[in-house]
C-alpha cells in the first residue's frame, strides 16, 4: 500500500482497516463521506500539523457609489448628501472621494448622521454638480472590519498598518516631526551613531504606532480593527496581520497520508458502523452468529478519545487565542 493523496484513497482505507472486504462493513457512502470530513476538521482544530503561521495582507477597500453620471466628480473632492430642509444640519452625509473611474465613485469613511442610500441625490462639494446613486457596494473602511477567507483559524498580531517614517502627509504628522528633530540632533557622527539613531527612531516608531488591538472569531471570518477609520486609514492603505490558517488538504495531498487523521477518520467510521448495527444486537444470524454492534461502538469511541487526547496534549502550545 502505497501513501494516500485523495478521500476516495483514505476512504478505500478506513475500509480495508475495518475488515473490507472479508467483513461486510454496514455503512453507507455517506457515512465515510461525513467521517472523512469530521476527521479532517478535527485536524485542523486540534492536531499541531493541522495548521499553519503565515501572513494576511490586505489593501483596505472604499465604498463604492455607482452613480447615473460621475463627470463632475474628481479624486480628492467631497461627494455629500444634504438636505437644507434641516437648517441645524444641512449636510447629513459626506465622503472624501478617493478614486473615479466611470460611473464609479469610490469614498473613504462616510461622515454624518445617515449613510448615503440608493436614489439620492449627491453633489460635489466644490461644484454645483449632482447625479443619482445607483448602487452601492460598502467597502472595508466604511464596514470597520477586514473579510478574511475560512481557513484562518486565528490572528496574532496586527503590524503596523503605515509606518511613520513612510507616512505620505508627513508635513502636518506629528511623529514624523519627532523623528525629523531627534534625527537632526542625533546624526552628528559616524555609522555607529547612524545605527543607534535608526535604532532609536525604530523604538520611538513602536512606541507611538503600538501594535493595534483587533478582535477576530472564525467563525465569522472578520477581523475588526480598533483604530479610528475616519483617520487612522485610507482607501488603499496595506494591513498586515500575523494569522494561523489550516492546511488545505486538496493543495497538500500529503495531510490523507497523516498517520493520526487515518486512524481518527477510521475510528470514526468505526464508531458508525457499530451504531448503524448495535440495534441488532443478540440477534442470532445463520450459524449461530450473533451481532454485537455495542461492543465495536464502545471500542471506537475509546479510539476516539485517546485520539483527541493525543492531539491535544501532543501539539505545540500557540500564542493566540480564538473566539
Amino acid at each position: 500500500m502505497g501513501a494516500i493523496h485523495s478521500r476516495q484513497e483514505l476512504a478505500d482505507f478506513m475500509l480495508r482497516r475495518l475488515g473490507a472486504p472479508v467483513i461486510n462493513i454496514e455503512v453507507d457512502v455517506e457515512h465515510i463521506e461525513d467521517s472523512i470530513t469530521l476527521a479532517i476538521q478535527q485536524y485542523h482544530e486540534t492536531h499541531f500539523d493541522g495548521i499553519t503561521r503565515d501572513y494576511l495582507v490586505h489593501k483596505l477597500s472604499g465604498t463604492v457609489l455607482t452613480v447615473t453620471d460621475a463627470t463632475g466628480f474628481t479624486a480628492g473632492g467631497t461627494v455629500e448628501f444634504s438636505d437644507y430642509s434641516n437648517l441645524n444640519f444641512p449636510i447629513l452625509t459626506r465622503a472624501k472621494i478617493a478614486d473615479v473611474q466611470g460611473n464609479q465613485i469610490t469614498i473613504n469613511r462616510q461622515i454624518g448622521h445617515d449613510k448615503f442610500q440608493l436614489n439620492q441625490t449627491v453633489t460635489n462639494s466644490n461644484t454645483p454638480y449632482s447625479a443619482t446613486i445607483t448602487d452601492i457596494v460598502l467597502g472595508d473602511i466604511d464596514n470597520g472590519w477586514i473579510a478574511c477567507g475560512d481557513n484562518i483559524v486565528g490572528v496574532t498580531k496586527i503590524l503596523n498598518i503605515t509606518s511613520v517614517l513612510g507616512s505620505s502627509d508627513y508635513m502636518f504628522n506629528l511623529q514624523y516631526q519627532i523623528m525629523r528633530t531627534e534625527l537632526e540632533a542625533l546624526t552628528k557622527a559616524g555609522a555607529s551613531m547612524y545605527w543607534q539613531t535608526m535604532n532609536y527612531l525604530g523604538h520611538l516608531d513602536f512606541i507611538m504606532k503600538k501594535e493595534k488591538n483587533y478582535t477576530f472569531n472564525r467563525r465569522m471570518n472578520r477581523l475588526y480593527l480598533e483604530i479610528n477609520w475616519q483617520s487612522d486609514v485610507k482607501v488603499g492603505d496595506i494591513v498586515a496581520a500575523e494569522v494561523y490558517k489550516a492546511i488545505d488538504e486538496e493543495e497538500f495531498k500529503e495531510v490523507y497520508d497523516d498517520i493520526w487523521l487515518k486512524k481518527y477518520a477510521t475510528a470514526l467510521l468505526k464508531k458508525q458502523w457499530g451504531s448503524n448495527i448495535k440495534k441488532y444486537s443478540g440477534m442470532q444470524l445463520p450459524g449461530g452468529l450473533t451481532y454485537n454492534g455495542q461492543t465495536i461502538y464502545d471500542e471506537a469511541v475509546k479510539e476516539c478519545d485517546d485520539l483527541e487526547t493525543e492531539a491535544i496534549y501532543s501539539s505545540s502550545p500557540l500564542d493566540f487565542m480564538c473566539g
